[in-house]
């Protein structure tokens, strides 16, 4: 667990008063904040600028692991969303409204994830709402469509849960597109990237679902 917070007094390096450096206690699992060499499970930045604060976060895992990053509380920040950003999904999940749930390799990963503060009105204009693309699938064979008039489909890029691109196309303009992953295993995560003419970005996760033959 780590805390971010915003104070009138506190700089964007290290400051004994508002920062703290994580304990590596041995566990199979760490996250923690990164303040130049430091790193922190508690992260004091000025209260001056939230608006677009980013703060690049570290996580180490030693086994293979299901992780799950979520918003615990939260006091002071009604104006702003606090979203978690994975760099290699090019995902950006609002943690005001739901958790982000992915799995990692053993390993240190230094560049991946970073907390962004906006305010609502500065992103929203960016953001597709959830049902501006409908997705369906029959047997592996997806199929997207806008729902509306103004934005058509213009990039699809498909990743696994590790963030690897199974599929990618670009310069689409079209309402309507399929994506063939029947070549995956049944029950395999898929994560959908879609970006619009307008260049609004949508996220579909979902899960292949195929019909099992009965013996």
């Amino acid at each position: 667990q780590i805390a971010v917070g915003f104070y009138p007094d506190a700089t964007t390096g290290f400051d004994r008063l508002f920062d703290a450096h994580t304990m590596n206690n041995g566990t199979d699992f760490a996250l923690y904040a990164v303040s130049g060499n430091h790193k922190l499970v508690i992260d004091g930045l000025p209260d001056n600028n939230i608006e677009g604060s980013v703060v690049p976060l570290n996580v180490e895992v030693t086994t293979p692991s299901n992780l799950s990053i979520s918003l615990d509380r939260q006091t002071g920040l009604d104006d702003f969303d606090i979203y978690l950003v994975d760099n290699d999904m090019q995902i950006k999940t609002n943690l005001k409204v739901t958790g982000y749930n992915f799995n990692l390799d053993p390993g240190i990963y230094d560049n991946r994830f970073e907390l962004v503060f906006n305010s609502a009105a500065s992103i929203s204009d960016k953001t597709l709402h959830d049902n501006a693309i409908e997705l369906r699938q029959q047997g592996g064979l997806f199929t997207l469509r806008s729902v509306l008039d103004t934005e058509l489909i213009n990039s699809v890029i498909v990743y696994d849960v590790n963030g690897k691109i199974l599929f990618t196309q670009t310069d689409l303009n079209s309402r309507n597109m399929q994506v063939n992953l029947m070549h995956l295993p049944n029950g395999s995560i898929v994560i959908f990237k879609i970006t619009t003419s307008g260049q609004k970005t949508a996220i579909k996760r979902t899960t292949v679902k195929k019909a099992v033959k009965q013996k």
